[in-house]
């Protein structure tokens, strides 16, 4: 099986940090976040995952996963140690 990445924002702007990892039946995002300036705040898509784990806790990286936890899409969260 191979290992697919899907960038979800971030790749060109400041903010919006989302890498959605597939292996098989299994996704995991790296960082979910929002993008704050210019207003309005800008989102990445929401995606169904099996886990989030952020790389630290700043809204550019996880201020989406609220808003992809009530919609029960990402229904378990690594937080930070």
């Amino acid at each position: 099986m191979k290992l697919e990445l899907e960038f979800l924002g971030a790749c060109d702007e400041v903010g919006k940090s989302a890498i959605l990892l597939r292996h098989g039946e299994k996704s995991v995002l790296l960082d979910y976040g929002v993008k704050l300036q210019p207003e309005p705040v800008k989102f990445p898509p929401l995606v169904k995952a099996d886990f989030v784990i952020p790389t630290h806790a700043h809204l550019d990286h996880s201020g989406q996963y609220q808003r992809c936890s009530r919609a029960r899409f990402c229904p378990e969260f690594s937080p930070l140690v």
